[in-house]
């Protein structure tokens, strides 16, 4: 089986696995012409050069013949998982300040909001400075 990483006009990268006996530069033709930001290059490299967990697929980048998860980018999408969970957290609080209720006291309201965002700009500090994609993924196992 191979794999097929397709350089897109936009920078990044499509991904194709082939199944055993597809041509993959037949493969590229058919699918190259779907692709929304244009065909730009594209590498074969054996399936077993792909990273094993596909969490960062959007962050993979070819190297040579293998596959390798650009820091920076996995890092980006590990902030967009805790601002969704953050926003997920907040959203009822946001509700309660929004729709000012009778009796809802909007200072602990607000408190309890502070201390989610708290929890998450610790969250974004451990982001900033993982060492390597093994401590994003642990970053990301304690957000589930």
């Amino acid at each position: 089986m191979s794999v097929i990483a397709i350089t897109r006009g936009d920078g990044n990268y499509s991904w194709c696995l082939c199944q055993p006996g597809v041509d993959p530069e037949a493969e590229v033709l058919r699918i190259s012409k779907d692709i929304p930001s244009g065909y730009v290059a594209h590498a074969v490299m054996p399936a077993g050069s792909l990273p094993a967990r596909w969490t960062f697929v959007e962050a993979w980048e070819p190297v040579g013949i293998t596959v390798a998860t650009n820091i920076l980018k996995a890092k980006d999408l590990c902030h967009r998982v805790r601002r969704a969970k953050r926003d997920e957290e907040l959203a009822p609080l946001d509700k309660l300040i929004a729709s000012q209720i009778p009796g809802t006291n909007p200072a602990q309201v607000e408190q309890q909001r502070q201390v989610i965002r708290d929890k998450y700009a610790v969250v974004q500090t451990q982001i900033d400075s993982a060492p390597d994609v093994d401590a994003l993924y642990a970053i990301l196992d304690t957000l589930k």
